[in-house]
């Protein structure tokens, strides 16, 4: 069959059989890398569903233990789980040195 084709045919099909390569080598990297986004996403998901369980679940044994009304710990559960997903304010203040130090969590 190639025998049969002129030496620029040759050529075409040559350029042709390598961008189609590319194009699927190409293709499978986009799809590999957007299978690993969505790994990564459902990760992060994973381990913020974990964290907010946790912080309820703390909540709930100080109501069930007694050191906190039932009202008061689902309201510090909302507080926490807010500050956990919005993040708390946060302040900076200086040392005497006039350095910066560490930033300091602000209460509302």
């Amino acid at each position: 069959m190639l025998n049969s084709l002129s030496f620029r045919n040759k050529i075409v099909l040559l350029g042709v059989a390598s961008m189609l390569g590319i194009a699927l080598i190409a293709t499978f990297s986009v799809l590999q890398s957007r299978r690993q986004i969505i790994d990564g996403r459902e990760g992060q998901l994973v381990t913020a569903v974990q964290s907010a369980h946790t912080i309820v679940e703390g909540f709930h044994a100080q109501a069930a233990a007694g050191k906190r009304s039932e009202a008061a710990a689902q309201e510090a559960a909302k507080e926490a789980l807010r500050r956990a997903r919005y993040g708390a304010p946060m302040a900076r203040t200086t040392s005497t040195s006039g350095r910066w130090t560490a930033p300091v969590s602000c209460t509302r």
